[in-house]
């Protein structure tokens, strides 16, 4: 569902917008401006885990590290030695 809006900005933005959806191929300022908020919206929520990944790894003692360091290669150990294709064909 598509609700409509009314959106007011100064004439030399609305300028530039027309020039680049033309450039683009956008077949109207509406799919222009509703692409651009997606990308915006994708690029904040991008922020927001990375930000979220830094908070959470931040917080973590050298002990932890190593821990989590050490099951890695455990696990990179273990897959190297199992076959995924014959698993379950025997």
């Amino acid at each position: 569902m598509i609700d409509r809006i009314t959106v007011s900005m100064p004439r030399a933005l609305l300028k530039d917008a027309d020039r680049l959806a033309r450039q683009l191929g956008v077949p109207s300022r509406s799919a222009l401006i509703v692409e651009a908020l997606r990308t915006l919206l994708a690029r904040s929520h991008s922020q927001d885990v990375d930000a979220s990944l830094d908070a959470y790894y931040g917080v973590r003692s050298q002990g932890e590290v190593a821990e989590e360091r050490a099951m890695v290669r455990a696990f990179r150990r273990s897959r190297r030695r199992l076959d995924f294709d014959r698993e379950g064909t025997e």
